[in-house]
């Protein structure tokens, strides 16, 4: 029994009684945290892996870009065929913000440890987005450019 002259002994009490967590709700959040950590240091060995065959196997090359085309095909069912025609230089519009935002690892390794702090899901919703202006901005680039008498 606390007394409420007792600040710090109230105080402690409705924390616990605030901050309560069943051992099974523990358990599932030190689980997530587990799983997590795990799946961040899978997905750097694959995408590792990948890199060093995409550079020397010909055959894994070919068939990632075509799997790339499918997935892009699959997943952007939406995203017109004019989307992907507005250059910016080599790249198109959408792939030149694509390969701006994706996560790459520096070659130095002091750099890659002390620096390395982008994270691509941290800008995710900003990417979605930015990706939805240049897709509607390419369309209408291209719109216009067609439309142009030659």
């Amino acid at each position: 029994r606390a007394g409420f002259e007792d600040v710090h002994a109230l105080d402690r009490l409705l924390n616990y009684f605030v901050s309560y967590e069943p051992s099974e709700v523990r358990e599932f959040h030190k689980a997530i945290e587990l799983y997590t950590a795990d799946v961040q240091g899978l997905a750097d060995t694959l995408r590792k892996v990948i890199e060093e065959q995409y550079q020397k196997n010909d055959s894994f090359k070919s068939a990632l870009l075509e799997f790339l085309e499918l997935s892009r095909k699959a997943i952007n069912p939406g995203v017109p065929p004019q989307a992907w025609e507005y250059r910016l230089g080599t790249y198109t519009a959408l792939e030149w913000v694509l390969e701006r935002y994706k996560e790459k690892k520096p070659r130095d390794p002091t750099i890659r440890e002390k620096f390395n702090t982008y994270r691509f899901a941290d800008y995710k919703e900003f990417v979605i987005d930015l990706l939805r202006r240049v897709c509607t901005v390419s369309i209408e680039t291209m719109d216009i450019i067609h439309q142009m008498p030659e």
